[in-house]
């Protein structure tokens, strides 16, 4: 049975040691045309309090769990990626899908505008690009093991690290 194709940004879902994810609050500038969808990663931009969406290949503060409409002042609350925070997210399954021998490397993040009606974010896992690079965003811990998940075919979902982190170095994937 193929996976449903529904992105969801990267929901932090608890930390490698069986602790909640921390929540730490940030604010998005009012001059920020950008929207923030609940999932989207953000990175800090300007201030140290104020954050705005991330692009792939920006150091990743976290992701945030509120919506922030453009152009508008918002509070952000964001689950800060420390080294052992764990994410959620759906794999692109466009040229290629990801598979369990994925498992361990390293891939990037498609950056895509969040759903205006649901406020949900629609990045995803960048499954064209896993590989052992240490400058990737993400590390593909494993694929998440639900029922309805089927990690051999496009639009699975997995757990993830954040490779590139705000004040971190990155790693090689195995």
């Amino acid at each position: 049975m193929a996976n449903v194709d529904r992105p969801h940004g990267f929901l932090a879902i608890g930390t490698l040691n069986g602790a909640d994810p921390a929540v730490r609050f940030f604010v998005k500038a009012a001059a920020d045309a950008t929207l923030l969808g609940i999932g989207d990663f953000v990175e800090i931009t300007g201030a140290l309090n104020t954050v705005g969406r991330a692009e792939t290949g920006d150091d990743i503060l976290g992701s945030t769990t509120a919506y922030g409409a453009a152009s508008k002042l918002t509070d952000q609350p964001v689950n800060p990626a420390f080294a052992d925070t764990i994410f959620e997210g759906q794999e692109t399954g466009t040229a290629a899908t990801l598979g369990t021998a994925s498992e361990g490397l390293n891939a990037n993040f498609v950056v895509a505008d969040a759903n205006s009606t649901t406020g949900i974010s629609q990045m995803e896992i960048d499954s064209d690009t896993e590989a052992t690079t240490a400058t990737l965003d993400l590390k593909l811990w494993k694929v998440a093991p639900y029922a309805d998940n089927d990690g051999t075919l496009a639009n699975s979902r997995w757990f993830v690290l954040v490779n590139r982190r705000l004040l971190s170095d990155q790693s090689t994937g195995v």
